[in-house]
């Protein structure tokens, strides 16, 4: 939800539109913004810029992020990423586009000025969520049942430092995190064991 603009956007999976729904009253309005792709699933939004910055949900080698205007119900640009993304953040602080390939096992940085690659990390089999929690990225890996930890260095934003991946018992297969607001926590919702 969108609360300042006071708008909730639904992504319509394989649909070439955001649909947009009034929060006062949840009355879907009548304008949707188009996309030039099949949509996606995975969103973050920027209340800084008022910008959203929706994840295409092709499966492929090739990826794309829309940078949406939602102000303007318009697609401002879009960015070359790694296909079949699962999950995509933007840290508090900076000015970076965290995303997870499933399909390539990895974790791309992009720039949100140019749509840039700043970094790339390989990570566990099927990597289907991250968050940022504490100044380090946690990125949950469903076929490795495995947590990796991305640390953050917050003065550059360029020189991060990967560790030993937190295990989880086999067959875990995890398939979202969330953490407390204190950061103190983090929950991981698992599919097996």
């Amino acid at each position: 939800a969108l609360e300042d603009l006071g708008l909730l956007v639904v992504a319509n999976q394989f649909s070439p539109y955001l649909s947009l729904v009034q929060l006062s009253d949840f009355t879907t309005l009548p304008e949707t913004i188009p996309l030039s792709g099949i949509g996606g699933k995975s969103m973050v939004y920027n209340p800084a810029s008022k910008h959203l910055y929706l994840a295409d949900s092709t499966l492929g080698k090739d990826g794309k992020i829309y940078e949406i205007d939602v102000q303007n119900k318009t697609v401002k640009r879009t960015f070359k990423s790694l296909g079949g993304i699962s999950a995509i953040i933007l840290p508090e602080g900076s000015s970076q586009i965290w995303l997870t390939s499933r399909t390539e096992n990895k974790v791309q940085v992009l720039s949100i000025a140019d749509g840039s690659v700043l970094k790339t990390y390989d990570v566990g089999k099927k990597p289907v969520s991250l968050v940022n929690v504490l100044n380090k990225i946690l990125v949950a890996s469903a076929n490795d049942s495995q947590i990796d930890v991305i640390h953050l260095d917050t003065e550059t934003w360029r020189d991060h430092v990967k560790q030993s991946p937190i295990m989880l018992p086999e067959g875990s297969f995890p398939s979202g995190m969330t953490h407390t607001t204190d950061g103190k926590l983090v929950y991981v919702s698992a599919a097996g064991a």
